[in-house]
């Protein structure tokens, strides 16, 4: 990462290390789209040909990317898959076969 990562967010990454998935909750201003981003990164570094899928409300989804680039990944690497919530929900219940794809909503 370009940005400075805090212990507690260290600490994330390597609890995907050891299990399938982390719930993480930290505070206002801690840094949670930091700490999903690095690890996201992790993940992709352990499954290369993985593909995360980030679902967020629409206001935060260039929030996320903004994080991304300052993480120094690009912000359109084609292994993350961007929903809305609504979104998201509407392409799992239509086509739940069809959330491999690397369209981005």
């Amino acid at each position: 990462s370009k940005i400075p990562l805090r212990d507690y967010q260290k600490k994330v990454c390597h609890m995907l290390e050891k299990q399938r998935g982390v719930i993480a909750v930290h505070s206002v201003g801690s840094g949670r789209t930091l700490t999903a981003v690095t690890a996201s990164q992790c993940f992709l570094q352990a499954h290369p040909r993985a593909k995360v899928i980030v679902v967020t409300p629409v206001s935060l989804i260039d929030n996320f990317k903004k994080e991304m680039v300052g993480y120094g990944i690009s912000n359109k690497d084609p292994s993350y898959l961007f929903y809305s919530h609504t979104k998201f929900i509407m392409k799992f219940k239509t086509e739940p076969s069809n959330l491999n794809t690397s369209e981005e909503i």
